[in-house]
């Protein structure tokens, strides 16, 4: 178990959003600053594909199921 927590440190300092000890992380901070993707709403893709997110074959943006992608951009309810 303590190399699980050595592995979550680890990623944790390599990113200022994930180093604040406050959840729940700002996910769009966290892809498109620090993981420097361009997230792209897709319709239905969770329907379609069964997935609720897929990388570009250039790894420089995201695809996001539409309908997740807004729930996620209006943040909590």
């Amino acid at each position: 178990m303590d190399y699980i927590w050595d592995k979550i440190r680890e990623l944790r300092s390599q990113y200022e959003t994930l180093s604040e000890d406050s959840l729940p992380i700002d996910i769009f901070t966290f892809m498109e600053i620090d993981l420097r993707l361009n997230p792209i709403p897709f319709p239905s893709l969770y329907n379609r594909f069964r997935i609720d997110a897929a990388l570009t074959s250039d790894f420089e943006s995201i695809y996001l199921d539409a309908e997740q992608y807004d729930l996620m951009e209006s943040g909590p309810i």
